[in-house]
This record gives structure tokens, sequence and C-alpha cells, in this order.
């Protein structure tokens, strides 16, 4: 990029810029590392631009920010002193402009990556990404004000992000009828709303949508054992990462350690489908049973019922075949695959499967034991 070509981009065309093109952009030369040359070029042309082109404005100073490790500083420190650098000039750019949203977007999630300190504490985080979400409405912007909250032993300013979310969504007038249904299972369900701990508001549609279903005589509807089937996934990652290291830091008190939340509300999900007539259970409702059970066995047996009540039923036959696979039981896999390639079943990708089948063959495979947790 030539030098007029920064200088543009730093100093003139800010509004033509998409917001976060500055975050992309270092993102990229993060990544890139064999354009390491060619990335240290182009900071240095933006340092000679800023020498001569007003260094006090704001996205002179981002743009600044973000070549700090371009080139990285010498010494087995440089990393450090590169995020000090980096942090100092964002905060530098939000003293002049607040509202910069690329700075406060790259400062919050830099921080959440790297940890507190460089003259950024919990109660300060927590500030930025206040502003961050007044800004965009992002919920991941309102999951780092609660952390940042929690962290600085805030509670009541994370209960008042909860709120806010729950007021800013509309939650509490979400429309479940045929017509919307769909579209607001998608927002109380989201990823965001369970890092939030604003779950019942899934959960809570779930059980009045399966309960209706039950008093209809039908069968739970596919999107929602859908929905079902995602709060599972969702909750086994939480309560996994529950137990890691990096949560064990930012965590150290309450029952997120042991993911006795998660827990509970697996058993809250896994209640729906317990309830539920067994001459109306779908296919589907047991395909989702197997992404709730606890052990290879109890997946393996869900998907064999789902198939039995289902031959037709492509994507849990597809779902039996990876299970099989995992546990050791390729032949049956095998078969499984064949069926679904000569199906033409292009979701499964049933043909590169049985290749794997027979290289976990010639590697002598043995599987994850049926009583195994899933993970």
């Amino acid at each position: 990029m030539m030098a007029k070509e920064v200088g543009e981009n730093m100093t003139g065309a800010t509004a033509r810029r998409p917001v976060g093109g500055c975050v992309l952009f270092i993102c990229c030369l993060i990544l890139a590392g064999g354009r390491a040359e060619a990335d240290t070029e182009y900071c240095n042309e933006v340092r000679a631009m800023a020498a001569t082109d007003q260094p006090d404005r704001p996205n002179v100073l981002f743009e600044l920010a973000l070549c700090s490790h371009w080139p990285m500083p010498a010494g087995a420190d440089g990393r450090r002193r590169a995020d000090e650098s980096l942090i100092s000039g964002l905060k530098e750019t939000l003293a002049l402009a607040p509202d910069h949203e690329a700075a406060l977007d790259f400062l919050v999630h830099k921080v959440l990556a790297i940890g507190y300190g460089h003259g950024v504490d919990a109660a300060s985080l927590a500030g930025y990404a206040t502003t961050l979400y007044g800004i965009t409405g992002h919920l991941d912007a309102a999951e780092a004000v609660q952390q940042a909250a929690l962290d600085a032993g805030d509670p009541g300013k994370a209960e008042a992000i909860r709120d806010r979310v729950r007021r800013d969504l509309g939650l509490d007038t979400l429309d479940y009828g045929p017509q919307r249904r769909q579209e607001s299972l998608t927002l109380a369900c989201s990823e965001g709303l369970f890092r939030l701990e604003l779950e019942d508001f899934c959960l809570s549609a779930l059980e009045m949508l399966a309960g209706n279903s039950a008093k209809n005589g039908e069968a739970i509807p596919r999107d929602v054992l859908g929905h079902i089937g995602a709060a599972f996934r969702l909750l086994r990652f939480e309560a996994l990462l529950a137990g890691t290291e990096e949560r064990n830091e930012r965590e150290p008190f309450g029952d997120r350690l042991v993911g006795a939340r998660e827990t509970k509300l697996e058993a809250r999900l896994q209640a729906i489908l317990d309830a539920y007539p067994e001459t109306l259970r779908s296919s589907e409702h047991y395909r989702a049973y197997a992404v709730g059970a606890p052990t290879w066995r109890g997946r393996i047996a869900s998907l064999r019922r789902a198939v039995d009540v289902d031959g037709g039923n492509l994507a849990a036959t597809c779902d039996l075949a990876v299970a099989l696979t995992a546990t050791g039981s390729l032949d049956e896999a095998r078969a499984l695959y064949a069926e679904l390639a000569a199906a033409d079943d292009q979701a499964c990708r049933a043909e590169e499967a049985l290749r794997d089948i027979d290289f976990l063959e010639s590697s002598s495979y043995k599987g994850a034991g049926l009583d195994d947790p899933l993970r």
C-alpha cells in the first residue's frame, strides 16, 4: 500500500471504510505470518504518515496501536511489550473518541483474550464493554460486560446488563405462534443468551410448545426438537469449559467450576423428552435424545430407536454411523455409510467417511468405550 493510500485510510476516508475494517486487517496480519515483512512495511508507512499528519487524531492513533506488533519488539518479553503498546494506543484512541467502535471492540476482546493488566482492570473493561454494547447491541459485548462485572465483584452490574438485554430484545413479549415461532425460538435460544444466563426464555418456550403439541396429540415439531438438541450441545460444551484452567482462573467461585448449572439445565431439557407420551415420539424425538445422552452407549441406543421409527431419516442414520465409528464398530458403520452413499446423501459426506474408516482399520483403531462420557 502506498503512503498516499495509507494517509487517506487514516485521516480522510474513515466514513467510507466499513466499521471494524481495521480489526479485520490486524487479525489477518496475525494469522498470515508469512506476510510479516509486507505487514511491517505497511505499518512503517503508517508511522511515517502519522509523524506528519495530525498524530492526535483518533483514527491515526488507532492505526498506530494496531501496528504495535509489526515488527514484534525484540527480546523474550517482546510480545508483552507489544501488547502494552497496543492497549495503551487503544486507550489513547478512546480518550479522544470514547465511542470509537473499532477501538472499543478490539480493546474489549483483546483484554478478554490476554487478561487484565496494561492499565485495564475488570471495572474499566466493564465500562468499555458497556459503551460498546450501547453502540452495537451485540450480545458478545453484553457478555463481556457481565464477565468483567463479575470479575470486578459487581454482581449488580452483571444483573443490570442482563436486564438491559432482556428489554432491548423484547424477550418477555416474544410471539411463539405459528407465524413467528421459528424466529422467536432462534432469538430466545441463541448461544449468547445462554452465556448471559438468560436461558430460561428458551427452556420455558420449549416446555410450552412441547406441552401444546402433547395436548393436540401431535409429535413435538421438528424445529422445537432441533433447538432442544442444539441446547444440549451448547450446555455440554459450556460444562466442559467450566472445568478448564482458563475458566477456573476467571471464575474462582460458584457452581460453574463443576458445570452444575449446565447439568441442571440439561435435566430440564431431558424432562421435556421424558415426559412426552411414547406413542407420540417421532424419529427426531429420539435423535434429540441421542444428543443429550450422557454416554456413547446411550447415544447409540437412542439413534437405533430413531432409525427404527423412520428408516428414511438419513440424518439419524448418519449420526448413528458417526457414533459407531467413534466407538470402533467400523463394520456396521461402513454398511450404514454405504447405504447413505447409495442414497446420495451429500450432507453426511459418506464417501469421505468410508475412506476414513479404511484408514482407521489400517491403524488398528479401537475407539471410545461405550460407557465413556460424551464430549
